[in-house]
């Protein structure tokens, strides 16, 4: 089966998850998901105070055990296989005949008319799931280098202190969070 996982990538959830390593749910969406299945990753929030629209794809795995720690009200899922996208995928086709479409219609043209937002988790086609893929610019390996996340939570963390604490000093910072990154994803500098 596929599915979309709604994460908050780049804003705070209320749910325990860990990126690319842990998805928190409530036990109302217990039925959707299940040990084997493939999903993709989907920043969920419509807006947030100050943005615009912010959903996008960015990430896809496979689900490993599910539990519960509290008696059923909630569940952990384990994401195994994890892959980060390359480029942010849109959540809508940008050119084409298909242009303003949802992927995630791509399968269910006839039972819906764009994704059921609400839900943070959502089954979706092979087609879509593909299509996702394919529009990524390419998959990088983070089920063995989960810390990438962190590296790159540091880095924005410093760009906000060089620009809106006037902290000169996070421009060091900048330099060693973004030659870890490079490294991280095998970029050579000359």
């Amino acid at each position: 089966m596929y599915i979309v996982l709604s994460q908050k990538k780049d804003f705070k959830s209320e749910y325990k998850d860990k990126l690319f390593q842990l998805y928190h749910f409530p036990a109302s969406y217990r039925s959707r998901i299940n040990t084997g299945d493939t999903f993709i990753y989907n920043q969920g929030s419509r807006s947030q105070p100050g943005t615009n629209n912010v959903r996008y794809y960015y990430g896809t795995g496979v689900i490993g055990s599910i539990y519960t720690l509290d008696e059923g009200v909630t569940y952990f899922a384990e994401l195994k296989q994890c892959k980060s996208f390359y480029n942010n995928v849109s959540i809508k086709f940008e050119d084409g005949e298909d242009r303003g479409k949802y992927i995630e219609q791509l399968g269910y043209e006839d039972k819906r008319n764009r994704p059921n937002w609400q839900s943070s988790i959502r089954y979706i086609s092979l087609e879509a799931y593909k299509t996702i893929i394919n529009m990524s610019g390419g998959l990088i390996d983070v089920s063995a280098n989960v810390d990438i996340e962190a590296i790159k939570s540091d880095l924005k963390l410093s760009i906000d202190n060089f620009y809106l604490g006037d902290n000169h000093q996070s421009l060091v910072d900048i330099i060693a969070f973004s030659t870890s990154l490079m490294q991280k994803y095998g970029i050579m500098v000359k």
